[in-house]
């Protein structure tokens, strides 16, 4: 199963459909999950030691506990697994988007201020709005900044449409071939990644389809390099002249004249914009800061799937536990009769509870950082570049697991202190 997780996990990475991909990472799921077993003894047996040293003789007990039965272990931890892997997989992924929208737009965007608008993909800045914004006396630049969802070949991406003329100085490529300025109508600049992996070079040419259908044959006049940029395809802003495909800026970019305050320009922009309700005009580092906060929006989702995953681990080890205090009815009698009191039975629980869930949460952690790492490799044409470790979630996490095992532990070690020594032993 594992086998052929990585199997569809690298045809997604070669350029075959994402549908691989979502099949590769449920067969490793499936297939940890099927290994559980075998690894989960050696696991409680190792993260149990510390907790022997620290507790003693119920820390011991507790430790031989969660590793004599492996599969009651491996089914107890595996909602606890699944989903710590997918909380942690998506959080760092989430953490890679945010450091990647930061590095790109401070590497890319050099101007003091940013007009932006939340189009989630319909309408936006209307050309003619930048274009006003750049003759006003209190701006000495302004370029607008663009995505258009059009076919390059076969493959349907998101091209930046940029004002060659007006982008030097404000939003600049690191150009490998060719010059970002000079980009005609029916030009297109590549990134180097796409150029590597679809064998294209300067004097290349890729069919582009428009929304409205119409195909253009587009030659390739430049090659940057993709980092700290919006994305892998440039096209000017000219190649939708005399289409009908609508065409707006997400972002306009603006360098303040010298001979303006911040007040007069933040005024000038106001008066344009405020009149027709669009854009948000922020300063270079609150746009910045703005972009980069976007992305905890899907952390909140992440986090609720993690309440909804707790709830169920939280329920699964309790009825395996409650069941492993029935199996062990007549264990409990006979170390009562030798001595043991309540609080060292319920200590043993607890530990054995934790056991399990700390053995969940590592297995989890494990995978869903491979699994995040394998979701920014494979996406690295679609823009992000590095994968980055939520090393403060990760570590909230593994403490939160711990939680759950003591919190799944208290009526199970209610339950167990209750045992009748007389019945136990007789039974």
């Amino acid at each position: 199963m594992s086998a052929l997780g990585a199997l569809g996990i690298t045809l997604t990475a070669l350029g075959r459909s994402n549908n691989f991909l979502g099949f590769g990472i449920l067969f490793v799921f499936a297939g940890v999950i099927i290994v559980g077993p075998a690894i989960s003894k050696p696991v409680a047996l190792t993260l149990g030691r510390p907790i022997e040293r620290w507790r003693g003789v119920t820390g011991g007990m507790a430790r031989q506990n969660a590793a004599r039965n492996p599969k009651r272990t491996a089914r107890t931890a595996a909602p606890v697994l699944i989903g710590v892997a997918l909380v942690t997989a998506f959080t760092a992924f989430a953490a890679s988007l945010r450091a990647e929208i930061r590095d790109t737009i401070g590497s890319s965007f050099r101007g003091d201020y940013a007009l932006s608008v939340d189009s989630q993909g319909f309408g936006g800045i209307p050309l003619t709005v930048t274009d006003q914004i750049a003759k006003l006396p209190e701006v000495k630049q302004a370029t607008g900044i663009g995505f258009v969802s059009v076919k390059f070949g076969e493959d349907s991406r998101f091209a930046v449409v940029i004002d060659p003329a007006t982008t030097g100085g404000l939003y600049d490529f690191t150009m490998l071939e060719g010059r970002q300025d000079t980009l005609s109508p029916t030009g297109v600049l590549v990134s180097k990644t796409v150029a590597t992996n679809k064998n294209l070079s300067v004097g290349s040419t890729i069919p582009i389809t428009l929304l409205d259908g119409e195909l253009v044959n587009a030659k390739v006049e430049g090659v940057f390099d993709g980092e700290g940029t919006f994305g892998n395809y440039v096209v000017n802003q000219e190649l939708f002249t005399d289409t009908s495909t609508p065409l707006f800026n997400n972002y306009v970019y603006i360098v303040k004249s010298p001979q303006a305050t911040d007040e007069e320009l933040e005024s000038a922009v106001s008066a344009i914009t405020t009149e027709l309700g669009i854009g948000k005009l922020q300063s270079r580092e609150a746009f910045i800061d703005a972009q980069a906060a976007q992305v905890n929006q899907i952390l909140g989702l992440i986090y609720g799937l993690l309440t909804l995953s707790i709830f169920i681990a939280v329920v699964g080890i309790v009825i395996t536990l409650l069941l492993s205090v029935f199996e062990r009815t007549r264990e409990i009698g006979l170390l009562r009769a030798v001595g043991m009191t309540r609080s060292q039975v319920r200590t043993t629980v607890r530990w054995e509870s934790v056991i399990t869930s700390l053995y969940g949460a590592v297995v989890g952690v494990i995978l869903g950082i491979a699994m995040g790492a394998v979701l920014i490799g494979v996406l690295a044409d679609g823009g992000l570049s590095a994968f980055r470790l939520p090393i403060t979630g990760t570590i909230v996490i593994l403490v939160l697991s711990f939680f759950i095992g003591v919190l799944a532990s208290i009526y199970p070690a209610r339950r167990a202190t209750k045992v009748n020594v007389m019945r136990a032993i007789a039974s």
